[in-house]
């Protein structure tokens, strides 16, 4: 993250009121998330040593605390309902094109800037998981196999959780009328990383790819099928070089 970005923002949070600290403190954590990106893409081209990958396993994790810390503290006037969805899941129903809903429930929330930060609270989550995840493979099996299978299923667990909640916020987008470019735009880098994260399922991802065709298609947003088209093409996604900055821009 650019020190000059990270100096300009140091000195527009002093000029905002209490309401804005909510957002400075998520922002503060995006650029430790961006940081920490940087330097595991840095390792991931040596051989580094095990206390290096232990610490930074360490840092992730710190930030994940961070982040939930962050949510628990948010008001009420972030909090956003759950509505259960009265048409669930099933085979027969699935294979129409472009369901609105996705699982059992879909979320509403008070307004468009308190669904983004949910969203980008839950994809930030994902990708420390992911990045947890990625340097846990690469710890010598002796150390790697301990507790594998209990911080395996914890990291599909969070992962799946965050994703489901993204997925869920996508009929409130679509329900704002002509704000829908602008709302559905958020949803772009949140639905490309989610695509591929360990709690992602193929159900999911199929869902995920309609309705990015879906956005593309009802608002003229090329990038929306730019991104469909080539999740399609390709199997993963390098989950260290995710562009975390495209996040900051939405913010």
């Amino acid at each position: 993250m650019s020190p000059t970005i990270i100096n300009l923002s140091a000195e527009a949070y002093s000029r905002k009121n209490d309401r804005a600290t909510v957002f400075n403190h998520f922002f503060d954590i995006l650029v430790q998330v961006g940081n920490l990106s940087a330097h595991i893409r840095d390792i991931s081209d040596t051989k580094a040593p095990l206390d290096s990958l232990l610490a930074v396993m360490q840092e992730a994790l710190q930030l994940d605390m961070s982040l939930v810390s962050w949510a628990n503290s948010l008001s009420p006037a972030f909090s956003y309902t759950v509505i259960k969805n009265p048409c669930v899941y099933s085979e027969e129903n699935d294979r129409y094109p472009y369901r609105s809903v996705y699982g059992e429930s879909y979320h509403v929330y008070p307004n468009i800037r308190s669904a983004a930060i949910w969203n980008y609270y839950r994809l930030l989550r994902i990708v420390l998981h992911e990045m947890f995840r990625n340097i846990r493979l690469r710890l010598p099996k002796g150390v790697s196999r301990s507790k594998n299978k209990m911080v395996a299923f914890q990291i599909v667990e969070i992962t799946k959780e965050m994703a489901e909640g993204i997925c869920a916020s996508v009929p409130y987008h679509f329900s704002l009328g002509e704000a829908v470019v602008g709302a559905v735009y958020r949803l772009l880098w949140p639905f490309y990383v989610v695509s591929d994260c360990a709690g992602s399922t193929s159900r999911m991802r199929k869902w995920i790819l309609q309705t990015l065709d879906k956005i593309g298609h009802t608002t003229g947003l090329r990038q929306a099928l730019a991104m469909s088209q080539r999740l399609k093409e390709h199997n993963g996604l390098d989950w260290l070089t995710v562009e975390l900055d495209k996040m900051t821009d939405r913010l």
